[in-house]
């Protein structure tokens, strides 16, 4: 930084929330996504986390906050980039905690994106079964997921600290 400066070059710092480091993705393994079929990805991807992890979301918040307390006034910084690559590789995850943010996502909704359940609860996320996709997948619920986890991963970066909760998107 401080050649790029003398050369009177403009930085833009680049954050690795994109791409948690491995040590992350070993001692935080909840961190990383479930596809559809429950599988738990490993890491080496680009974007291998769950928007919704806290974990994830703790750990980027504060590699932001030592970057930007480091290199805030530094003269080359120009810019601080935390990420161009919403949903680009990893843009659903099927955890448990996707799968409640999505349903206090519906319960906050309006009722027009609801799919009631016989036991009177909103849909669940739409899931792999044994005769393919389940049913919610052909109702509202599938389009309501697409649309809470676009939320989900574009509020990751953009508020890396918060609780997940897509509603809470200004």
């Amino acid at each position: 930084m401080d050649l790029l400066a003398e050369n009177s070059i403009a930085a833009d710092l680049a954050t690795a929330t994109a791409s948690p480091p491995t040590w992350m993705s070993h001692l935080y393994p909840s961190m990383l996504p479930v596809m559809r079929e429950g599988i738990r990805l490993s890491h080496g991807s680009r974007q291998h986390y769950c928007p919704n992890s806290s974990d994830f979301r703790r750990k980027s918040a504060a590699l932001v906050e030592r970057l930007t307390e480091r290199y805030h006034a530094h003269p080359a910084l120009k810019m601080l980039h935390l990420n161009n690559e919403y949903g680009c590789h990893t843009d659903q995850c099927y955890c448990d905690t996707c799968a409640e943010a999505f349903r206090g996502w519906l319960r906050a909704s309006p009722a027009s994106v609801l799919v009631p359940r016989p036991d009177g609860d909103v849909a669940d996320i739409p899931l792999i079964t044994q005769r393919g996709l389940n049913r919610h997948e052909k109702k509202a619920s599938n389009e309501s997921w697409r649309r809470e986890m676009e939320l989900q991963v574009c509020s990751a970066v953009s508020k890396p600290g918060s609780s997940g909760n897509a509603s809470s998107i200004t």
